[in-house]
């Protein structure tokens, strides 16, 4: 049996209701870093400087699209906020342990998101109306949720910047060469600038204790 050809016309992903967007300063690179083709659509939209010196990932992650009593945080939860922390922290350099590391860190930050009624909080301002996040600092980066929004989960994933004080808008998806209002195409999709979050050279002092 052969797979069927998906063509440039076929929906990638289907309309957003609300997608929220990050006032990161001064000049730097956007590009949508992710959005899933699902009835309810999580969206990445990523931010970085040149120099990678500082980064930003801010998801949008409709409450629809989480089970009766499912963590927004949790591994295997839509949008994969833990996977987009664990992709930003994960050193370049190659190494035989690669795979042991990976799931030592994803076990310890799993216990991390268990206890995530202890986390440290920051002051976010979303749409004028303030909001507390969560915020979870590891291996030089951090992610964060707040979940005082009545549609969807806000989460951002953070490098050289400071969580606290950030102002977040609701956006259509201009400044991206898309409308999240309407379904995307494949071809849409593809024509998308790309960019990616920078990664450390060598590992993170917080790394090294689970080697």
């Amino acid at each position: 049996m052969f797979a069927e050809r998906m063509n440039a016309d076929d929906q990638a992903a289907p309309a957003a209701d609300v997608v929220y967007d990050l006032d990161f300063p001064g000049p730097h690179k956007q590009w949508v870093a992710a959005i899933e083709n699902s009835p309810t659509t999580p969206v990445w939209l990523g931010h970085r400087t040149d120099s990678g010196d500082r980064a930003a990932l801010v998801a949008t992650l409709p409450r629809g699209a989480f089970a009766s009593g499912a963590a927004p945080l949790e591994w295997g939860a839509p949008g994969m906020a833990l996977g987009k922390l664990m992709n930003s922290i994960e050193p370049t350099e190659p190494g035989a342990d690669r795979a042991a590391l990976g799931r030592a860190v994803q076990a310890h930050l799993a216990e991390r998101v268990a206890a995530m009624s202890s986390w440290p909080r920051s002051t976010w301002t979303v749409d004028g109306v303030r909001v507390q996040a969560a915020v979870l600092h590891f291996a030089g980066a951090w992610l964060a949720l707040t979940d005082e929004l009545d549609l969807v989960y806000l989460a951002a994933v953070g490098v050289g910047i400071s969580p606290d004080g950030l102002v977040f808008h609701t956006t259509r998806g201009e400044k991206y060469g898309a409308d999240f209002s309407v379904p995307l195409t494949i071809g849409q999709l593809n024509r998308l600038r790309a960019e990616q979050m920078p990664q450390p050279s060598r590992p993170h002092p917080d790394l090294l204790r689970f080697r």
